[in-house]
């Protein structure tokens, strides 16, 4: 039994495009809605064969399924160079915003021991004695969050610290020492590996000597913040990226139905 010529049109054309899935059943559906509105026109005008004639205007499968094939490319490009651009924007603004969090998390880690030192560096420099300006109890570095405080002499051994590594009182190399000069020196400290220190380095002069006082902190738990934030960036980003792709694909279908040869036809239409 010889298939109907609607029937017959819409099995050619699966065969040229092998489609599957929802996107076969969302075409298919497409085009025999298509198909039937034509068929129905047809007979609206009492044409012999309504069927045959809404396969002859919507011509050879074989031509629609290569305009179906070039509307397809053509979405697929448009969407990626829509995409691109928003995906470079995405990228620069969440590295961006990853840097600016990562830089503050990290100066405010210097807050603490910036006021300790220079107002250690004011009364040694005043004539206080360098166990004045060293209190609490011993800091292990390799374990506690507390703040340890080291005062240098000018000849760079250690005058009074409550701070402690390995059984012995660790010191950052003499050059960043020197280099406090006039002005604090702070810098990231690990006297041992696994062991990082947010430290900060002021120089004083008095009448009683001359010498640096070394305030330091452990960074682990800034450390912990960093990773968390670089965590949150890394699902913003792909977020941001995936949220990107939809809209990409979105406008470029919108474009593709609007701008093309024969405007407002479905993807699979002849160009």
């Amino acid at each position: 039994m010889s298939q109907d010529p609607i029937t017959a049109w819409l099995t050619a054309f699966d065969r040229l495009v092998p489609l599957r899935g929802r996107a076969r059943r969302r075409v298919r559906a497409e085009l025999t809605a298509h198909l039937m509105d034509a068929a129905d026109a047809a007979a609206q005008k009492n044409a012999a064969d309504p069927a045959g004639e809404a396969v002859r205007r919507m011509g050879d499968p074989a031509v629609v399924a290569r305009g179906f094939e070039s509307r397809r490319r053509t979405l697929a490009v448009v969407a990626l160079l829509l995409w691109l651009p928003a995906a470079v924007a995405v990228t620069v603004g969440v590295g961006a915003a990853y840097a600016i969090g990562q830089h503050v998390l990290r100066s405010d880690a210097n807050d603490p021991q910036t006021q300790i030192a220079e107002d250690a560096a004011v009364r040694l420099a005043q004539g206080a004695p360098p166990r004045a300006v060293v209190s609490g109890s011993t800091v292990d570095l390799a374990r506690s969050l507390a703040t340890s405080v080291t005062v240098v002499d000018r000849n760079g051994d250690v005058a009074a610290s409550n701070a402690l590594l390995n059984g012995h009182v660790p010191l950052p190399p003499s050059g960043a020492l020197r280099a406090a000069g006039d002005a604090t020196n702070t810098v990231t400290w690990q006297p041992q590996p696994g062991v990082r220190q947010a430290a900060v380095i002021v120089s004083y002069h008095g009448e009683s000597g001359a010498g640096t006082v070394l305030v330091s902190r452990s960074l682990r738990l800034v450390e912990e913040r960093e990773d968390a934030l670089l965590r949150l960036s890394a699902l913003g980003w792909l977020a941001s990226l995936f949220a990107a792709a939809v809209l990409a694909l979105i406008a470029a279908a919108y474009w593709t139905s609007t701008r093309g040869p024969r405007r407002g036809l479905p993807v699979w239409a002849p160009a």
